[in-house]
């Protein structure tokens, strides 16, 4: 009997033990316990913002669990889906259908990072001829710049074409002066050159594909050449007679009348030293006399004549500007020709 007794007590303390351990397991009673996501409304302070999503209500399984299927439809960056509202400007592949260049690249691949932002980092710009005028557009470059040409390749004939920041393009008149100590500092379409003894706004041309110019320009090919196209420069002409060097106020102004081009046009100034600011009209070659054509080294004729470099020689020279046919303007034993139009005419 004893034995039973003891045998009784040992199977009503096991039963006891097992019941207890069963009772320990809390899941359901609404409280986040350890190794819990979650536990009925209890969420451990989480929502489906600290998931990764924009909103959304969380739920819980019945293994206390969370699960996120009511996130999904607030949406989150990677989900494939552009949410502008929510600040994405692309989601992995998905780039609404923009390129580089709709941001103002020519060329390269946009990418997204992780927080559903555009990379531009491969975009590219390349600047072309066609961008760098007054009046043509800029679609090339990047943002915030312009396309522009190398101020030394309008001296060597040739475009040599560059994306500048906007800030190195000033807000200042076509045909002005311009910083001395800058190579822009002038509007987009034009560069600060160094013209007739002084560095001006000079819209920039091309014989070819863009002889237009501002303010009733012309456009001057840096140099003669065969066909008279090239890279050039916009000068805006005065009215003055460049064969008899009137027109200009000479007594007043200092500057005497200079022919532009085979057009007629032409230009009151002074050439001066770009330092002491002291007329150097007065050195320039006269007729018969070596010269150079408008460039940096200008070394051009005195008003009166013109630098032609059709002379039969491989010098340009100065020839004086004459009515055609009035040979009397001209040094014996030399008769005027037609030189562009009709009443323009050179002593050869």
């Amino acid at each position: 009997m004893r034995l039973f007794f003891f045998m009784a007590v040992a199977l009503w303390i096991a039963t006891g033990c097992t019941s207890e351990v069963v009772s320990t397991d809390n899941c359901g009673d609404g409280i986040v316990d350890i190794d819990e996501e979650c536990d009925g409304e209890d969420f451990a302070g989480e929502d489906c913002t600290n998931f990764g999503y924009y909103g959304g209500v969380l739920n819980c399984t019945s293994k206390c669990t969370i699960e996120k299927s009511s996130c999904v439809a607030a949406g989150q960056c990677g989900d494939g889906i552009i949410q502008g509202q929510y600040g994405e400007e692309c989601d992995g592949t998905n780039f609404g259908n923009i390129s580089c260049l709709d941001q103002g690249y020519s060329s390269g691949e946009l990418s997204c990072d992780g927080s559903c932002k555009l990379i531009i980092d491969n975009c590219t710009s390349e600047c072309t001829a066609d961008q760098i005028f007054f009046n043509s557009p800029n679609p090339n470059c990047s943002p915030m710049s312009k396309c522009a040409p190398d101020a030394s390749s309008i001296v060597e004939e040739e475009l040599i074409m560059q994306c500048l920041p906007e800030d190195e393009f000033a807000q200042v008149p076509f045909y002005g002066p311009c910083d001395i100590t800058t190579e822009y500092g002038c509007p987009h379409g034009a560069i600060c050159t160094p013209i007739i003894g002084k560095r001006l706004c000079m819209p920039i041309c091309h014989g070819t594909y863009n002889p237009v110019c501002p303010s009733n320009g012309v456009c001057i090919v840096n140099k003669e050449v065969d066909d008279g196209n090239g890279a050039g420069v916009c000068f805006r002409p005065d009215v003055c007679d460049p064969i008899m060097d009137t027109g200009c106020d000479i007594p007043t102004t200092g500057k005497h009348c200079y022919l532009l081009d085979n057009q007629g046009d032409a230009l009151c100034a002074s050439f001066a030293d770009p330092i002491t600011h002291i007329s150097l009209d007065a050195l320039l070659p006269d007729h018969g006399e070596p010269c150079q054509a408008l460039s940096e080294g200008y070394k051009g004729c005195k008003a009166g004549n013109v630098c032609l470099s059709f002379l039969g020689g491989p010098q340009d020279t100065c020839a004086r500007l004459c009515h055609p046919g009035i040979d009397s303007e001209c040094d014996t034993g030399e008769h005027c020709i037609s030189v562009g139009v009709g009443w323009l005419g050179a002593c050869f």
